[in-house]
């Protein structure tokens, strides 16, 4: 066991004391334990998010996602539809036409 620089680290590694794992709510980036992210702020893997969603770069609220902004979906990878007012990606809702005869 190593002396770590950093309180936020889980374990270290070597004399160094650089951190190889965080403590809960934190990422790992370059030897030193971040706090996690908000959505909308820019991530490099799903690890650096509150969520654990990163998508396209970004912080995101939602998984099916194609891109985003400020946590919320602003596109949606085929079949998926974008519901705009709400920010998420949904499955597309069928349309039936009925037609009664008696």
């Amino acid at each position: 066991s190593y002396c770590c620089q950093y309180s936020n680290c889980a374990t270290c590694a070597g004399a160094s004391g650089t951190c190889d794992s965080c403590a809960a709510d934190h990422y790992l980036d370059g030897g030193q334990c971040k706090p996690d992210r908000a959505n909308g702020l820019s991530c490099a893997n799903n690890d650096w998010c509150i969520t654990h969603i990163c998508t396209a770069g970004v912080c995101c609220e939602f998984d099916n996602c194609l891109t985003c902004t400020d946590g919320q979906c602003t596109s949606c990878a085929h079949p998926l539809i974008l519901r705009e007012h709400e920010g998420t990606c949904n499955t597309p809702t069928a349309t039936f036409s009925s037609t009664a005869t008696f």
